[in-house]
């Protein structure tokens, strides 16, 4: 066992027993409410920033302040709603099984840690440099095989952060939508033909005949 067996085995024991404590059902609670509240606070923004923007002259700080009072706001009602759903699962015969998943959560959260430290520790040093008590790990594989997992999910992330990003920004600045590029109609390009296209349809009819 070497120290990176410790210190990986001592997260995965504390986020497992911190599962079990909560139980299954505000651990899961708990990461709904969160996305809701990030949702919540996105959407909002159209309403939410052009308030901010009377208290706040920077575009970008308002937009912030908007974002994060939205969703501090979210996530208590939210939180304040799973609170009273857990306390109704813990009065119940359900108690304990919510107790053993909430356990399972814990663990899985600390492999999504690891994972991510080693996927990090992967980055920034050479194979050739990675100190034994890390290589040499029992733990280190798990570890390396969630770090390629999380790089894996990352390009959707990307994607989905990068496809996201214009609605907010549009949102925050209150800027119309662009238009779709496509061919000019003829309104756009002024009535009737032009001089050259009424010649070429002349000589076209004419050869017709």
């Amino acid at each position: 066992m070497t120290l990176f067996d410790i210190l990986a085995g001592s997260v995965f024991l504390i986020s497992g027993v911190i599962g079990f404590a909560r139980g299954a059902t505000r651990e899961v609670t708990t990461v709904i409410a969160f996305v809701l509240a990030a949702v919540i606070a996105v959407f909002s923004l159209r309403v939410t920033a052009p308030l901010a923007h009377h208290l706040i002259a920077t575009v970008w700080l308002a937009n912030t302040a908007a974002i994060l009072v939205a969703f501090v706001v979210a996530y208590i009602l939210l939180r304040m709603v799973a609170g009273a759903l857990h306390r109704g699962v813990r009065q119940t015969v359900l108690s304990g099984v919510d107790r053993a998943l909430g356990f399972a959560i814990g663990l899985a959260r600390a492999l999504v840690v690891v994972g991510a430290f080693a996927l990090i520790l992967n980055a920034a040093t050479p194979p050739e440099r990675m100190p034994a008590w890390i290589t040499r790990a029992k733990l280190y594989p798990l570890a390396n095989a969630a770090g390629g997992a999380l790089r894996a999910f990352a390009p959707q992330g990307i994607k989905v952060a990068h496809d996201v990003a214009p609605a907010v920004e549009q949102a925050g600045t209150g800027a119309p939508a662009a238009a779709p590029s496509g061919p000019r109609s003829l309104t756009a390009r002024g009535s009737g033909y032009s001089t050259d296209e009424r010649k070429a349809l002349d000589d076209l009819v004419e050869k017709s005949r």
